[in-house]
Order: structure tokens, then C-alpha cells, then sequence
């Protein structure tokens, strides 16, 4: 099945008060504007994509989704994420189980100051490859103010910075 005729599919969908969307275990390699064009309009509030093969990943493909709240791409074989544009109202990312490491995504602009998703309160990166997480990273993820909980479990870090999550004030767990 094609992006374009698994997106016009949801020219169909009648605007419910919240609509989750699951499409995890397909065996899409990538996701494009077709594939989610139907949905801008639709009241999606939680999509999880698990399971499939995507290498890399643009989550500004997202971002008219704009009641979105959690967003599971767990097991899809992610090297790149590219955070061009982020999302205001996403609380929920779980990238677990990919092969994100070397090349850590940043949710931060501006040098660190501005959050691309400002509501994140949780963070999943939960069995990838990382291998450091350095003073450096409060450029990546330190400006997600509202950060509740980051699993970085079943990594391979090997290098911990003092004062790494220095940043996430509202970090309990």
C-alpha cells in the first residue's frame, strides 16, 4: 500500500472529540506530507507508527497535527531524527528501541534557550545506541522545562557528565 492511498484513507474519517491512530507493524520506510495531508484537520491526539523501518525521521512532518499529544515511534530502526520545526502541544515521545546515538536529536533552538516541543513531559529514548551524555547535552534537550520523565535506560553510555541534566528542573524520574 502507498503513503498517498493509506493517507487518502482518512479523507473519510469523521472529526471524533479524540482520535488515536495506529499504524505500527506495516513495514513503512518512510513517512511523507501525503501520508498524513487527511489528518491535519482531524482531532488526532495519539499516533503510534512502532514497528516499522524508517532510517531516518522528519518530526516536522507532524507538526499540523496540532492537538497531537503523544507520539510512539518505538522499534522503527531510527538512526536520524530531524527536528526542524517542533510541536506545541506533543507531551509524550517515545523514540524507544531505535539506533539513535551518536547523532543525538536536539529539541532545543537557539543555541539551547528555546524548546521545539515546549509541553514535553516525557521523553522516551529507552534502548538505542546512545553513548554519552555529556554537558553539552543541555543544548539538546535542556531547554524541555516541562520534562518530567527521561528513560535513557539500555543504552550503551559510557560517559555521564556531572550536572548532565542540570537543566531539567522538572525532571522526577
Amino acid at each position: 500500500i502507498s503513503q498517498l492511498d493509506l493517507g487518502n484513507s482518512f479523507k473519510s474519517l469523521h472529526n471524533q472529540s479524540q482520535l488515536r491512530i495506529r499504524l505500527s507493524n506495516n513495514g513503512l520506510r518512510n513517512l511523507s506530507t501525503d501520508f498524513l495531508v487527511n489528518l491535519y484537520t482531524k482531532n488526532v491526539t495519539s499516533m503510534h507508527i512502532c514497528g516499522n523501518r524508517f532510517e531516518s525521521l522528519h518530526l516536522k512532518l507532524f507538526y499540523q497535527l496540532e492537538t497531537l499529544k503523544t507520539l510512539r515511534l518505538r522499534h522503527c530502526r531510527v538512526r536520524h531524527i530531524h527536528i526542524s520545526r517542533g510541536h506545541r502541544t506533543l507531551e509524550e515521545l517515545d523514540l524507544s528501541h531505535n539506533n539513535i546515538g551518536y547523532h543525538q536529536p536536539s529539541f532545543c533552538s537557539n543555541s539551547g534557550r528555546t524548546a521545539t516541543f515546549p509541553m514535553l513531559r516525557k521523553l522516551h529514548l529507552r534502548g538505542n545506541t546512545l553513548h554519552f551524555v555529556h554537558k553539552f547535552s543541555a543544548a539538546h534537550w535542556g531547554c524541555l522545562h516541562q520534562l518530567e520523565y527521561l528513560d535513557i535506560s539500555n543504552n550503551f553510555i559510557s560517559v555521564l557528565h556531572t550536572n548532565a541534566f542540570a537543566e531539567l528542573r522538572s525532571l522526577t524520574e
